[in-house]
């Protein structure tokens, strides 16, 4: 499906999120992006290098199409993030924006999250979010959707803010922030917070 609509999905996610912006200023050393999609966030930077990870070849290729566009130093692998991978280099920094409420079961979101927190280095911060459970548009919604998009449908897993917090600490890490929900849209509908491992 994520291939299917890689297309429209690319056209409509062109910019980097203001959050993820502000959160990578001044920033140097290696990002892990975890789910990247179609390369949104990774921001041209000489002093940062990234590696975007995500399952879907077509969300791939316009995220690699975008790097080299905008020359920004970056490596991409496909792969499911709940696998354990055979990187073995940490990173300083970690995007896992607007993926981890995709995956389908508790044990591969639980898993991914080990996962992420095994690729930062100890010390590394990092950006996670997930759509909350408790915005007005869900109120007649379980917790497991499909939303469409493009004709195709999606799913998604709805959190509720004490479910998620729990579940980063669970998976080890440190909550360092809890963004208010305020501002841009992403920021409004999203439960973001900035953790460490």
């Amino acid at each position: 499906m994520w291939n299917k609509i890689s297309n429209s999905w690319a056209e409509k996610r062109e910019l980097p999120l203001p959050i993820v912006k502000g959160f990578l200023k001044n920033k140097k050393g290696k990002v892990l992006d975890f789910g990247c999609g179609a390369g949104r966030n990774m921001i041209k930077n000489p002093n940062l290098e990234y590696l975007g990870i995500d399952f879907s070849e077509g969300q791939l290729y316009y995220a690699e199409q975008k790097a080299d566009e905008e020359n920004i130093n970056a490596k991409f692998v496909k792969s499911n993030l709940e696998d354990r991978h055979e990187i073995e280099e940490k990173f300083d920094y970690g995007l896992f924006i607007g993926s981890l409420h995709c995956l389908p079961t508790p044990e591969k979101r639980f898993q991914s999250l080990r996962e992420f927190f095994r690729l930062l280095r100890y010390g590394g911060e990092a950006l996670i979010s997930v759509w909350d459970r408790k915005l007005a548009k869900f109120k007649d919604f379980d917790k497991d959707v499909y939303i469409d998009w493009d004709q195709q449908s999606r799913y998604y897993y709805l959190y509720e803010k004490e479910e998620f917090l729990g579940l980063l600490q669970k998976a080890g890490f440190k909550i360092l922030e809890i963004y208010p929900q305020e501002g841009d849209r992403f920021q409004r509908r999203n439960i973001i917070v900035r953790v460490e491992k």
